[in-house]
């Protein structure tokens, strides 16, 4: 079976497309700057990243750590949810992604594509969204440990914050200029505001089944 990333448009023709990079992809992003693409996959243990500005290769960046005996380090979990729509974050140099069947958040060099490290979490992350400011990055937890949230902070690569807004809490979102940090809480019909420096609840208001929250200044930038 043949695989492929590629993006047709009667606008935006095909120039060239890349075969055979991996098992099911299922999301992507392209970095702030727009010049490289990644693509993740649900069966391969790696993700896919594209020089743009080469169009040569896709490369894979490998998404686990491998056991002197060939075996992967680190125990799976099930599969709960599929992020989408950019669940990962680029921050300054470092790139933040979820390892979805495992209980860690993924960070990588973005000069050289390494992996950097692997932070401990308390369930599977859904989706990592840092701040403006590149300091901290957001992480809400799929099944086990479903009603939280994990802060990790950038300078140390540790998780600084956990605390649990409420069932359900899902897709942290920042305000611009970062003074504020916007949290669905699916399961409790209702959307809750944090201060993001001292972890207060602002406020909060009602909608039924809340999900993707979204901001507005996205549109003007790259990464979906």
């Amino acid at each position: 079976m043949r695989r492929e990333i590629s993006l047709y448009s009667r606008f935006f023709p095909v120039i060239k497309k890349f075969w055979d990079i991996g098992e099911t992809p299922y999301d992507a992003l392209i970095t702030p700057g727009g010049r490289y693409y990644l693509n993740g996959f649900l069966n391969s243990n790696w993700v896919g990243l594209l020089d743009t500005w080469e169009m040569s290769e896709v490369k894979k960046i490998t998404t686990i750590k491998i056991r002197e005996n060939g075996e992967a380090q680190g125990e799976t979990v099930p599969l709960w949810k599929i992020p989408h729509l950019k669940g990962w974050s680029i921050a300054r140099d470092l790139a933040v992604l979820p390892a979805i069947k495992r209980e860690v958040a993924l960070v990588y060099n973005t000069k050289d594509w390494g992996l950097v490290k692997e932070v401990s979490l308390i369930g599977t992350a859904l989706y990592a969204v840092s701040s403006p400011d590149g300091r901290y990055v957001w992480v809400d937890l799929v099944g086990k440990n479903g009603d939280t949230i994990q802060v990790i902070d950038l300078k140390n690569l540790e998780v600084v914050k956990t605390f649990t807004p409420g069932k359900g809490a899902t897709h942290p979102q920042f305000t611009p200029k970062g003074d504020a940090v916007y949290i669905s809480l699916m399961d409790e019909d209702k959307v809750v505001v944090y201060n993001p420096t001292t972890f207060e609840k602002i406020t909060e208001f009602p909608a039924k089944r809340p999900s993707g929250i979204f901001s507005t200044e996205r549109a003007h930038k790259f990464g979906m």
